[in-house]
């Protein structure tokens, strides 16, 4: 507000003129009192001046400096904003003295210590009892700037700005920055943020990550998450591993080096066993042969055709393309994807009537492979729903929702119980695996056949697709077949 000569007596205009002014505020070398509570601030029109136009020089534009003023405001936040006014630093030094220099300076209508305030390069926030100041840029990288405390400064910057513009103070009052989490973990966060380099534990990288999603750290989630890369030296196609919760279904991309003819998928064009009903040994049923193209559905009974013949038909079949991967805000470009299933909820199974291999999952694996994989098929036109089923795992027994997927086993590493299977035809075929599975060769007739059932411990998997069609392909696989197995791995207490 700009001083005008009404407001002064005319009297006093020879001293008004030696008097040195501001354009809009009070005679710089005037003093004026403040009283806030019992305490009392005398400050000259320059300090006023410096932040101007304001509640105190509208004010005493209007009143003489012989006029004291009395505010029912906090006198500690005015001690603080006295350093602004006289052109010193304003350090904050937490979230309450934040939120309280913030909501004065709009009171007092201090516009440029405001703007610095809500452009401070800090953020405060109390992180389960212990206040933290940390600078802004930390948060530089795509991905993790959009986080917990950008949203939340800037909600509670508007919310104060509202309530003391529109003179709604009577309303609750707004808190401070408290956040119910671990400050011992969120200080290892703003370490790794800040560049340190830490040897983190499985459980602790896990955990860490999980405090990564709260504060929406997404970039920081990525680079924690543990990944391994590498190139195929045989289809020289690069490749990322990662646990299947680990997978951001904004990261699955289709494939884009078709003209990449892996072995892998030359050598799974069909999820039958290749197993001869008849083998009693291994010599007719090597693991190489279990998923060739000669076995399936179409020329089931061509073993007598030449071999020439088989690898002619083979080479005009189209080969599974493999679902590609690039971790988001990481990664420049994709690579082929290879996802570990830990939990032993997961089962492979073989019917032996139809020679035909499934992959079952289940429980809590196939919520989180319905999450990573369900929006991603949908737009390849797949739809997980036509493979998924509701039935009892053995006969008798609850039934329970299951995702049964076609699957390709002919290049894995099998292991079977704490045992290298090289021949896992033999194995099928022999009479002490004689198991009753769920037959899912007819989706609307529930019935079971003889089969052999693998319990699965860990497994890597790559996901193909084709021609609307999807099927696993096992990369290396450890597991267990029975319950007298499966208590050899239960631990006494």
């Amino acid at each position: 507000m700009t001083t005008s000569v009404q407001n002064i007596d005319v009297s006093d205009i020879a001293n008004v003129k030696k008097t040195e002014k501001t354009t809009m505020g009070l005679p710089n070398d005037n003093i004026y009192t403040i009283k806030m509570g019992t305490e009392s601030f005398k400050l000259t029109g320059l300090s006023f001046n410096s932040d101007a136009p304001n509640y105190f020089t509208e004010f005493f534009t209007t009143h003489d400096n012989k006029t004291e003023l009395f505010l029912d405001r906090n006198c500690i936040s005015f001690k603080r904003i006295i350093k602004h006014l006289q052109g010193y630093y304003l350090d904050i030094a937490d979230e309450d003295e934040y939120s309280m220099i913030l909501a004065d300076s709009i009171y007092y209508r201090f516009n440029k210590l405001t703007t610095d305030i809500k452009e401070s390069p800090y953020y405060y926030a109390n992180i389960g009892g212990k206040s933290f100041k940390f600078l802004k840029k930390l948060f530089r990288r795509d991905g993790d700037s959009n986080n917990y405390f950008q949203v939340f400064s800037n909600t509670i910057n508007s919310e104060i700005e509202y309530r003391f513009v529109n003179n709604k103070l009577s309303v609750v009052p707004i808190s401070s920055n408290f956040v119910s989490r671990s400050p011992e973990y969120f200080q290892l966060l703003l370490d790794l943020l800040g560049g340190a380099t830490l040897t983190l534990k499985p459980d602790l990288r896990d955990t860490l990550i999980k405090e990564c999603k709260y504060y929406r750290f997404q970039n920081l989630e990525q680079r924690l998450i543990n990944v391994s890369r590498n190139t195929n030296p045989f289809s020289d196609v690069t490749e990322i591993k990662l646990h299947l919760d680990d997978i951001s279904s904004k990261g699955l991309t289709s494939p884009i080096e078709k003209h990449v003819s892996s072995q892998l998928s030359n050598q799974c064009m069909s999820n039958k066993t290749g197993c001869k009903s008849s083998s009693t040994n291994g010599n007719e049923c090597d693991s190489s042969s279990n998923n060739s193209s000669n076995n399936s559905s179409d020329n089931e009974n061509n073993d007598n055709e030449p071999e020439r013949k088989k690898r002619k038909t083979n080479e005009h079949q189209r080969p599974w393309d493999m679902v590609r991967y690039k971790r988001p805000f990481i990664d420049d470009s994709s690579a082929e994807l290879i996802f570990q299933l830990n939990p032993n909820e997961n089962s492979l199974i073989f019917n032996k009537y139809n020679k035909i291999i499934h992959m079952d999952i289940t429980g809590e694996s196939l919520r989180v492979f319905d999450k990573a994989f369900n929006a991603f098929l949908s737009r390849q036109g797949i739809s997980l729903n036509n493979y998924k089923r509701k039935f009892a795992a053995s006969k008798g027994g609850k039934e329970r929702d299951h995702l049964v997927l076609p699957a390709c086993i002919s290049i894995s590493d099998i292991q079977v119980n704490g045992v290298q299977c090289r021949n896992i035809c033999q194995l099928i075929t022999d009479s002490k695996f004689n198991d009753v599975v769920y037959d899912v060769s007819e989706r609307d007739n529930k019935k079971y056949s003889p089969g052999l059932k693998l319990h699965l411990l860990k497994s890597l998997w790559k996901l193909g697709i084709k021609d609307g069609k999807i099927m696993l392909i096992a990369i290396k696989i450890d597991s267990f077949s029975g319950l007298k197995e499966f208590n050899k791995l239960t631990e006494f207490i």
